[in-house]
């Protein structure tokens, strides 16, 4: 779940207070209804790589993803050239959404990503 942990802090941004799984959802959350749809995540993931990537490359390398989460880039880098492309990241962030994805709608809601 760390990608979908890092996705959910990063939509909610570092001053949010409170709870951070109701903030990234509402974030995200682009027609109000309260569920983050598979749509709403897979945009919500693009935007999320695109504003990590700071040297526009199109690549996040572990500075820009984060030095102290050097465990976490490993796993998520699969073919190992030490930089994760958006699908690397979107494929990570897919297996943190299926498995929050409790009741297996395809959707999430402020429950499941407790």
């Amino acid at each position: 779940m760390r990608a979908l942990a890092l996705l959910l802090l990063t939509l909610a941004g570092p001053a949010a207070a409170g709870d951070v799984t109701t903030e990234a959802l509402d974030a995200a959350d682009l027609n109000d209804d309260g569920m983050l749809s598979q749509m709403e995540f897979d945009a919500a993931v693009a935007g999320v790589h695109q504003r990590l990537d700071l040297d526009g490359d199109g690549f996040l390398d572990r500075q820009e993803f984060g030095e102290s989460q050097s465990k976490a880039f490993d796993a998520i880098d699969a073919d190992g050239d030490g930089r994760l492309s958006t699908g690397e990241f979107g494929a990570a962030a897919q297996r943190d959404f299926d498995a929050a994805d409790l009741d297996g709608d395809g959707s999430l809601g402020p429950i499941e990503g407790e």
